[in-house]
């Protein structure tokens, strides 16, 4: 897509998070071009024609139907007032007409497939309250002669039941992802009968964040390529369908998506711990990785690479999770007898993971001397469905709790200084930084990137312009407005003024989930504590910061930050005025 498009912002806004930009059939590619979200197609050495009208629709997700010249996609209309409305469309890929809606009726569609011989569409949907971890339908139906499809008929999947990834076999099998025994785990439709094809105590996949992420594919007709994750670090296995047997591929690894597989070969995306992101193609049979493309092409000293490990801790729901990453640096030295200070860095989502991999962004604290713990508390993917329900009802104590948790087992085993542990974390992470220091005295400071304060406003703007989350607040606190006291009572911005340690805000002034007077707000609230703080507003950023220089405008102000209140002589990070600072 980078080859032959160069220059386009490849990416689609559909259902907030995106995903499924493009699609690729033989010579031609299918893709969303982010400067007005419409679909375009590209054919040999054609020039792009676009296929889909201007206006508040969002089409992702296709799948190209080679028979009639068309493609089938997912498409949110804003259209009209109110909370966009999902369908399944056929798009003309002559762009000679306009969609057509062929399935109608659900909240989100998601995941669309076509059989090997072009008879049968395959696709999931879900329905409000539900996000799709939680739970999905996977539905089948038949695509006539003339284009028309059929009746749907419902394989799998309920409310309480997340289907994830359809994948048709040569042969016709249709194979999904299911957690119905508690894990993600991979079962096929065969003959009419579904069957368990490779039971695990681990996950195949993770949460559908996106509209089109893929955990397995098919390298031949006999063998399934797919990233396996056991306890929150993942590999790749190659799965043979005659036996039933599996074996590792290309291992060492500890972070595996977006696998795609065909004609012997994987592609997928990796880590390890000594290894940044990286593309990789692999071929199956050999075992053998050629590197296609790297997040980051700098070399880093071995010496700054940190020695991580997963850890499992204590807590009041049974084991819990991280990633400790200690200090590595050939400049900073812990002194005899001391230890280094500790930021424990709370993840996004908050259905979400810590991957076990080199993080540049780790490795920014790790070699000035500080020690990382990134916590998978209750609710993270990676460990089950019971674990990932652990947060129900339970958003704002289990993750803080867990965090808190996580510290503490470093504390005890001597391996950072109790007295100089600090909280970190964006979005949904940020309201557990924020929660920890309103209603906990545990950290000594903290850094709140777009982080939600009041969740009683969040609900309401939401339910007003994401529908993707509009009612995912209902699982995680409770029904609103019938538990309003519960949003009221968890939300930082009303416990402000029982904060005692000081912190620093990141925000984007175009944020259009968290508004930026949430932290401005927070902001004040430290200030008028007499306590240190800081608010940087970063033009042109929304939630989460896209821009290399945001970024590392943002951390080098967030150490400057600790190290001014920690105690800590600065090291060459560049100032930044600091509110109440003595």
């Amino acid at each position: 897509v980078v080859e032959r498009l160069p220059g386009i912002d490849v990416r689609t806004e559909i259902h907030a998070y995106g995903g499924g930009a493009y699609a690729v059939d033989g010579a031609r590619l299918l893709y969303t071009d982010a400067k007005d979200q419409r679909l375009y197609v590209i054919q040999g050495d054609a020039p792009a024609r676009v296929v889909t009208p201007p206006g508040k629709a969002w089409h992702a997700g296709c799948v190209i139907d080679d028979r009639l010249d068309r493609a089938f996609c997912v498409r949110e209309d804003a259209t009209a007032t109110g909370l966009p409305v999902d369908s399944i469309v056929s798009v003309d890929l002559r762009g000679e007409t306009r969609p057509v809606p062929i399935v109608t009726g659900n909240d989100f569609y998601a995941q669309l497939r076509i059989s090997p011989d072009g008879r049968t569409l395959s696709w999931l949907s879900w329905a409000l309250p539900n996000m799709p971890w939680i739970g999905t339908d996977l539905w089948v139906a038949e695509i006539a002669d003339d284009g028309v499809v059929g009746a749907a008929t419902q394989v799998a999947g309920g409310p309480s039941e997340s289907i994830n990834q359809p994948e048709w076999s040569a042969d016709g099998d249709l194979y999904f992802v299911s957690d119905r025994t508690g894990y993600w785990n991979l079962y096929r439709r065969h003959a009419g009968a579904i069957e368990a094809m490779w039971p695990l105590e681990a996950e195949l996949g993770q949460a559908a964040w996106t509209l089109d992420d893929r955990g397995f594919g098919f390298a031949s007709a006999t063998e399934i390529v797919a990233a396996i994750t056991v306890r929150g670090q993942t590999e790749l296995r190659v799965f043979d369908i005659g036996t039933r047997k599996a074996r590792p591929l290309a291992p060492g690894y500890t972070v595996a998506q977006s696998v795609r597989a065909g004609n012997g070969h994987a592609l997928a995306i990796v880590a390890s711990p000594s290894e940044p992101l990286t593309l990789v193609d692999i071929d199956v049979a050999r075992g053998t990785t050629q590197v296609l493309a790297r997040a980051t092409d700098a070399k880093l000293d071995a010496g700054l690479i940190p020695r991580s490990e997963q850890i499992t801790y204590p807590t009041a729901a049974g084991d819990g999770y991280a990633v400790f990453y200690p200090p590595a640096s050939s400049t900073v030295r812990v002194a005899t007898g001391e230890r280094p200070p500790l930021i424990v860095h709370v993840h996004g989502g908050p259905t979400g993971q810590a991957w076990h991999r080199l993080d540049p962004e780790v490795v920014f604290f790790t070699s000035r001397g500080f020690a990382v713990v990134k916590v998978d508390h209750g609710g993270s993917t990676g460990y089950g469905r019971r674990y990932r329900e652990r947060l129900n009802g339970q958003w704002g104590v289990v993750d803080v709790d867990d965090s808190i948790a996580a510290a503490k087992a470093l504390v005890a085993r001597g391996l950072v200084d109790a007295k100089r542990i600090v909280i970190r974390g964006g979005s949904a992470g940020g309201f557990t930084t924020l929660s920890a220091l309103a209603f906990r005295t545990f950290f000594r400071a903290g850094a709140s990137y777009y982080g939600i304060s009041d969740l009683a406003r969040l609900q309401i703007e939401g339910a007003e312009s994401d529908k993707f989350e509009s009612q995912y607040m209902r699982h995680l606190i409770g029904p609103y407005p019938d538990r309003k006291d519960l949003y009221v009572a968890r939300s930082p911005l009303f416990a402000a003024a029982k904060i005692t340690a000081p912190v620093i805000f990141f925000q984007g002034a175009d944020d259009p989930v968290v508004l930026p007077n949430q932290s401005q707000l927070m902001h004040e609230a430290v200030k008028a504590n007499k306590l240190p703080t800081a608010f940087l507003e970063f033009e042109g950023e929304k939630h989460g910061f896209r821009r290399a220089t945001s970024k590392a405008r943002a951390l080098e102000a967030e150490l400057y930050f600790y190290q001014r209140v920690l105690g800590i002589p600065t090291t060459g990070a560049p100032p930044i005025v600091i509110d109440n600072l003595p």
